[in-house]
């Protein structure tokens, strides 16, 4: 598959985000800050985001502050863009990563649309892959449609764990913006590699003329840190089992 491709099987899969926040006019009415994204990899109702997306101040946040935000026609035949709000009814958290899973209570008319993870890994430093979610700064109609952007892998780091070798982070060649936290990174089969962390913008000096030390520019880096699946499949399968 190309990008456009892989994205309309993963495009249903991904949500926002949302958090509840008293009104100021009226404190017994109640807004939504759409303000993160997420991934569905589970038909009954699992998900994965970024750890920082349900932690605040250090603690995690209750479930009655997060709400998924899902567009209707992407879990039911009817044509609509009423978007549809979702309470999980549990969180699982990973101590060492940046990446959380959480569980939507199942609902026999609602299969959710999710994305597969590899069954064995094929990751490599130079392949293309895409990603999406809400950004915040996406300006129109942000409420109704996620965003896609495009990348390569440029690094992948591993550890050994029980004398094998295991991926623990992928750095991206791409730039997002504020709300991609915890949205899918996703190779051209449609399949989810790993999840947003954080984008990492640096300034580096180059030097045009060596024989000229005053001859130098800044260039920026946007490096993006994911957590790839190999991190959190064994997380999905925990809150499978807890939750049958």
């Amino acid at each position: 598959m190309n990008l456009a491709e892989a994205y309309k099987v993963v495009k249903p899969s991904v949500i926002g985000l949302a958090y509840q926040h008293p009104s100021e006019d009226d404190k017994n009415k109640i807004w939504f800050e759409l303000s993160s994204s997420g991934v569905c990899v589970d038909p009954s109702g699992i998900f994965v985001t970024a750890k920082h997306c349900v932690v605040d101040d250090k603690r995690i946040r209750s479930v009655k502050e997060i709400n998924f935000h899902i567009i209707r026609s992407w879990i039911s035949n009817e044509p609509s863009f009423k978007v549809l709000y979702f309470q999980p009814t549990s969180i699982l958290v990973s101590e060492k990563y940046d990446v959380a899973v959480m569980k939507i209570p199942s609902k026999k008319d609602i299969n959710f649309p999710y994305i597969k993870m590899p069954s064995k890994f094929e990751i490599n430093e130079g392949d293309s892959v895409g990603c999406s979610g809400y950004p915040v700064t996406s300006g129109t109609r942000i409420d109704v449609y996620p965003n896609l952007f495009s990348g390569i892998i440029s690094q992948i780091s591993f550890q050994i764990i029980d004398k094998e070798l295991y991926c623990d982070g992928l750095v991206l060649d791409m730039t997002l913006h504020p709300g991609n936290s915890g949205g899918p990174i996703f190779n051209l089969n449609g399949e989810l590699i790993a999840i947003v962390s954080q984008q990492e913008n640096r300034a580096i000096k180059q030097i045009e003329d060596p024989n000229n030390v005053h001859d130098r520019k800044l260039v920026w880096t946007n490096l993006l840190h994911c957590v790839p699946y190999t991190i959190f499949n064994s997380m999905v399968e925990q809150i499978k089992r807890e939750n049958n």
